[in-house]
């Protein structure tokens, strides 16, 4: 856990510059930060990649979880539409 300093800026729960360790559905892992402008994360190509990878289309949600402190989980949120049934 970052230690607070002066200065740091708190938002939405996450300290602006901290250390997010990200591990994605491959198996691959990054490390990237979380900038101050527009709550974006800093390692953006991964991310694109992320998204490319697991075939993110517009409208559709990513899940980011804290799985231990500073170790997240990246991935693609399913949502499953009911189906009627026919009689």
């Amino acid at each position: 856990m970052p230690v607070l300093r002066y200065g740091n800026v708190v938002h939405r729960g996450r300290i602006l510059g901290e250390i997010f360790n990200i591990e994605l559905p491959s198996g691959e892992r990054f490390h990237t930060e979380l900038l101050p402008t527009g709550n974006k994360l800093q390692e953006r190509g991964k991310i694109r990649k992320f998204y490319q990878d697991e075939n993110v289309q517009a409208g559709e949600s990513v899940l980011l979880t804290e799985i231990t402190p500073g170790r997240w989980q990246l991935k693609k949120l399913i949502r499953y539409r009911r189906v009627a049934r026919v009689a």
